[in-house]
């Protein structure tokens, strides 16, 4: 067993320990090129839905936001368990197409994701 496995392990057990904190979301992938139907004058971007379980909300803090402009007071960063989600292997740039609902029902668009260095976790920047 590896450093990575041992990281990967303990990030699983902290989550485990939050309890009923973490919530479960139902998470949009765009898995694909948009797809262009010429007779309907539509474009679809092909995507994949599932449900993402523990997933931890936060705030950012004043910090952040006075640091970035990209950042703002309304933005919050989701952290989810590699293990737990299904498009974990994306690129961190591809995830900014893709949406998810939490569990009030509010749409929540992907600004921005980085993956810790052993990619035990995803930290993601979200805005309604």
């Amino acid at each position: 067993m590896g450093l990575r496995d041992i990281i990967a392990k303990a990030s699983k057990s902290a989550f485990n320990a939050l309890g009923d904190i973490p919530n479960t979301i139902t998470y949009t992938s765009v898995t694909g090129s948009p797809v262009r139907n010429i007779a309907a004058g539509t474009t679809t971007k092909p995507s994949s839905t599932f449900d993402v379980e523990q997933v931890v909300f936060a705030r950012f803090n004043t910090k952040d936001v006075d640091k970035w402009p990209a950042i703002l007071l309304t933005d919050m960063k989701i952290i989810i368990l590699s293990a737990n989600f299904q498009a974990a292997d994306k690129d961190e740039n591809s995830f900014t197409e893709d949406t998810f609902v939490d569990p009030d029902g509010k749409t929540w668009r992907v600004i921005a994701a980085k993956k810790d260095p052993v990619k035990a976790t995803i930290i993601m920047q979200v805005r309604r």
